[in-house]
């Protein structure tokens, strides 16, 4: 594998980003912003510029693929708690958690299609009285 030369801030960058598999918060640390925009950019940029072959990156230093894996599988069965008036409380799915693990996946194995995410619109129709308009991602 090709030795990556990374500047001070990328080093950082990356080293949050592969901790967290968040580019926006390791963006915010690494270059000292809170502007949420410019974070959204730069790991933008930084993660274009970088181009990392993950599994290759990882295993490089010692972490294998494997290890990542058995880590974040965990969170395809994330469920969160939920309370009711009416009911006793119970644990429901975490739909938030597991896209958010399946979108790491893609990412991680180079499932994902170039064209990014794209929001469509559901209509509910509540009591026939309001509506409300729901943004959701598509596939």
């Amino acid at each position: 594998m090709k030795k990556l030369k990374l500047t001070p801030k990328q080093a950082v960058f990356l080293a949050g980003w592969l901790k967290t598999g968040n580019g926006v918060k390791s963006a915010m640390k690494a270059y000292d912003t809170e502007d949420y925009q410019s974070a959204k950019t730069i790991a933008s940029q930084n993660l274009s510029k970088l181009n990392l072959d993950i599994r290759a990156f990882c295993e490089a230093n010692g972490v294998s693929f494997k290890e990542i894996f058995d880590e974040n599988k965990g969170m395809l069965g994330a469920t969160k708690p939920f309370s009711s008036h009416t009911e006793a409380d119970k644990n429901i799915p975490d739909w938030n958690a597991r896209d958010k693990a399946l979108t790491r996946f893609e990412r991680w194995l180079g499932l994902g299609g170039k064209e990014g995410k794209k929001e469509g619109k559901i209509e509910v129709n509540v009591d026939n009285r309001t509506q409300y308009y729901v943004g959701l991602p598509t596939r």
